[in-house]
């Protein structure tokens, strides 16, 4: 038993998103015991231009997939739509980087239900880009994952910024 089992961790992820801060983060939280979903936009509010398919699954920016086809859904991950997702679902909340974000923050479903686990009290880590999710949610974000790169700006718009073995400690000291 890892030090995040009985947590419930939720990633959300649209067209194009950084494959290596969903699956990594994906990876280390499930190792620690945690039950992942990965939420996606239905295909009916999504776009995609490289090329647009209606049949494409969610594509990240290097061509892993949700469902992750290097991944057996239902041992590591389950998969569902934003929209059957709710706050009381899951503990943490991560956004993930890269261009997702950009589909994830026009979309009004999306931002409801970061905004109302946030208000419940959930954790949220944003990756990279996804503090604009946070941030167009008009919601101050809880816990950030740091990098590098963006750091200066997230600190002028963040909470607190972490690294992830920090935001695996404050998942993990969380009361169910």
């Amino acid at each position: 038993m890892g030090r995040l089992s009985g947590k419930r961790i939720c990633f959300l992820v649209a067209h194009e998103f950084e494959d290596v801060e969903l699956l990594y983060p994906l990876l280390c939280l499930s190792a620690e015991g945690a039950t992942i979903c990965v939420a996606t936009l239905p295909k009916a509010r999504h776009f995609h231009t490289r090329p647009y398919l209606r049949e494409k699954p969610i594509t990240g920016r290097f061509g892993s997939t949700v469902p992750i086809v290097v991944l057996v859904e239902g041992k590591r991950y389950i998969h569902k739509e934003i929209d059957d997702v709710s706050p009381s679902d899951a503990d943490a909340f991560v956004i993930p980087g890269g261009f997702s974000p950009d589909y994830l923050r026009i979309d009004l479903k999306s931002l409801d239900l970061v905004s109302k686990a946030y208000q419940a009290g959930k954790l949220i880590a944003a990756i990279c880009h996804g503090p604009q999710v946070l941030i167009s949610a008009d919601r101050p974000p809880a816990e950030i994952l740091k990098w590098k790169e963006i750091y200066e700006i997230l600190e002028s718009v963040t909470d607190r910024c972490e690294d992830v073995a920090n935001v695996i400690e404050a998942i993990a000291s969380r009361n169910a």
